[in-house]
This record gives C-alpha cells, structure tokens and sequence, in this order.
C-alpha cells in the first residue's frame, strides 16, 4: 500500500453513503448489509465492487473468542491472514464460479497466500475452524 492511499468504506444500500471511522485498508463489522471501499490515490479514486455481507449460521458471533483478518482489501499480490484466538485455520479459495483455486490446512498465526496469478476480480475466501465456517469475499486488483 503506497504512502498517502486514502480508504472510505461506503454503505451500498445507502446511496453509497460513508461509514463514519471506516477509513482502513480493512472493514469489520457486525451488521449485514452491502458494502464497497472508495480508494484514493494522487487525485484518483476509484470505488470496489459491492459485497454482501452476511450473517454467517452456525456460528455465535456474540460468544466468538477468535477472529481471523484479511488485508489489505482490495488487494493486488499478497493477501494476508492473521489470526486471534485461534491457532489454525484451513483456508479455501474459490472464484464467483466456484472454482476451487488455493486450497490449504493449517494455515497459522500470521500467513499469507500469494493472489500475483489470479485474474483482477472477485474471490470467495471460505475460513474453516473447529467453531465453524465463514465465507469473506475479496477483491483482486
């Protein structure tokens, strides 16, 4: 991420309206809806796609005592999983087709998954842990 990139997460549902103190590379928050991030950069902006953001059943997010990040979003070469509370994930990429891409047990700590091959698009990332699974879709510049 170059120095001076600016981030604004914007609520798609909500004629693209900002989300007051999301201006990180990454976005986590406990409601469902539909958002994108607006990147800025030397006088250029550009906005992602939007994404759904669900509810995930199965998994109790008010008794959750994990969490599992993924940055930077959008990304362009390398996406990087970091883990709290938990030691190993399995993870799984899928393309909007459901393709499996990239598919790896054990995944730990701090790891990250070279994305350089892949097309520009939209990607499923699908977490797997003992307390249950979670899909997280990312965007590939």
């Amino acid at each position: 991420v170059a120095s001076g990139t600016i981030y604004q997460w914007v609520d798609c549902n909500d004629n693209f309206s900002t989300i007051n103190g999301e201006t990180n590379a990454t976005f986590t928050t406990q409601n469902a809806g539909y958002y994108a991030v607006e990147v800025s950069y030397n006088n250029c902006s550009e906005i992602s796609d939007c994404f759904t953001i669900t509810n995930v059943s199965g998994l109790d997010d008010s008794n959750r005592k994990y969490a599992v990040n993924l940055f930077p979003i959008p990304t362009s070469n390398d996406l990087t999983i970091s883990l709290e509370g938990i030691e190993t994930i399995d993870v799984v990429i899928v393309n909007i087709h459901g393709k499996i891409l990239f598919q790896k047990s054990g995944l730990f700590d701090q790891d990250r998954i070279s994305l350089s091959s892949y097309v520009s698009g939209t990607y499923i990332v699908k977490i797997i842990t003992p307390e249950g699974n979670r899909e997280i879709r990312i965007a590939k510049q």
